[in-house]
């Protein structure tokens, strides 16, 4: 429900988005044993096969949803929003999490494209972060943006 319906052609990024989120909002409610990040690098442990590819892993992961193997294209998704977090923490001292309460309140009624949500985020922060992101998404090599050991 934080971001719109983006069709099936995006569903690797919606998807990704919801399954980033519920470690997020486990550990906020105290049921996470480790952190977050312990739970993505184990959840992707077992799909890093398929990112291992000269293939961006945006379409990797559309090729996993076209085949059914759902998890691995959530878990490749999830990792965008691993590095959008990172970036953020970095560049910017802060959080997906409280960009994406700002998000809501700003931005989520009027989206409803993945582009528009990309050009909100990034106007958010004021810099290009997560068009760029997208950008080495859609165009770098898997096996580049999903390291073959997540640790």
């Amino acid at each position: 429900m934080a971001l719109p319906y983006l069709g099936s052609w995006e569903s690797w990024f919606a998807e990704g988005f919801a399954s980033y989120m519920q470690y997020q909002i486990m550990a906020r409610a105290g049921l996470l044993e480790g952190t977050p990040m312990d739970h993505y690098r184990r959840k992707l442990r077992p799909h890093l096969r398929w990112y291992n590819s000269e293939h961006s892993a945006a379409s990797v992961a559309r090729r996993l949803m076209e085949q059914k193997q759902y998890p691995a294209a959530y878990w490749g998704g999830a990792w965008f929003f691993v590095l959008a977090d990172q970036r953020l923490a970095e560049d910017h001292n802060m959080r997906l999490t409280t960009l994406m309460k700002d998000y809501l309140r700003c931005c989520r009624s009027r989206d409803t494209t993945l582009d528009e949500v990309i050009a909100s985020l990034d106007g958010l922060v004021g810099e290009t972060l997560f068009s760029e992101l997208r950008r080495d998404f859609e165009q770098q090599p898997a096996k580049k943006m999903i390291p073959a050991s997540p640790d």
